[in-house]
C-alpha cells in the first residue's frame, strides 16, 4: 500500500479531491449498487490499520499505542459494519461509508446531530455522485476497500473523542475537536462550516447542494 499525506484521500494509490463524493448527482441505474459494492479481503483491512497505527504514532505514540492495542482486540471494522446495517447503511459499500463518513464530520464541527431523513438524504447524494465518479468505475475492490476503510477509522476515532468529550461536557475539547474537523475536511477542499443539512442532503448556505 502506498504511503499517504495525513488527512488525505486515496483511491488507487492516487489522491483524489473529497469533491468526488459532491459532484452533481447523476440519474440511478441498475449499476450504481455494484459500483459502490466491495467484497472485503482481511488482508486489505490489516494494512489499513497498521498504515492508520503509523499515522498517529507520528503526533501522538501513546494514542497510536492504545488504538493498535484496541483495533487488534476487537473487529472495529466488523462493529462498523454491524451498527451500519441496524440503521439502514450498507458498511461494504464505499458510498454509504462516505455519507456517514461526511454526516459525522458535519455533526462534530456543527455540533448538531443529524435526523435519519437528513441521514437518507446525505446517503443518495453521495451515491449518486459517487456511483459514476471516474476514479472509482476505475477502481478494484481491493482500491475502494482502502478508502473505505481509511475512512471508517477516522470516522470511528472521531465519533469516540467527540462522545467522549460530550459525556464529560468539555466544552474546550469539543471546540478543539470541531476546529481540527474543520481544519482536516477543508484540507480536502470540503468547507463544513459553509454546508448546511437538511433533508435533501449537504449543501452551502446559499442553498445549492454541495458539488
Amino acid at each position: 500500500m502506498s504511503t499517504k499525506k495525513p488527512n488525505e484521500m486515496t483511491l488507487g494509490g492516487k489522491a483524489v479531491s473529497a469533491q468526488i463524493f459532491f459532484r452533481p448527482a447523476q440519474a440511478n441505474d441498475s449499476a450504481a449498487d455494484a459500483r459502490t459494492h466491495m467484497e472485503r479481503h482481511p488482508a486489505v483491512t490489516e494494512a489499513v490499520r497498521l498504515a492508520v497505527v503509523e499515522r498517529i504514532r507520528a503526533n501522538n505514540p501513546d494514542g497510536a499505542q492504545q488504538f493498535d492495542i484496541a483495533s487488534r482486540q476487537n473487529d472495529m471494522i466488523g462493529m462498523f459494519v454491524e451498527d451500519a446495517g441496524r440503521n439502514g447503511l450498507d458498511g461494504n459499500d464505499v458510498a454509504d461509508v462516505a455519507a456517514l463518513y461526511w454526516i459525522t464530520a458535519w455533526s462534530v464541527v456543527h455540533r448538531h446531530s443529524p435526523t435519519d431523513p437528513q441521514v437518507a438524504a446525505v446517503r443518495r447524494q453521495v451515491r449518486g455522485a459517487l456511483a459514476h465518479a471516474p476514479e472509482l468505475m476505475a477502481a478494484s475492490d481491493e482500491e475502494k476497500q482502502q478508502m473505505a476503510d481509511d475512512m471508517i477509522y477516522q470516522l470511528m476515532l472521531l465519533q469516540a473523542a467527540y462522545q467522549q468529550a460530550r459525556s464529560s461536557h468539555d466544552e474546550k475539547a469539543l471546540e478543539l475537536l470541531a476546529q481540527s474537523t474543520y481544519r482536516t475536511a477543508l484540507q480536502n477542499k470540503v468547507d463544513l462550516r459553509a454546508m448546511h443539512l437538511d433533508e435533501r442532503g449537504l449543501a452551502d448556505k446559499a442553498g445549492e447542494r454541495a458539488s
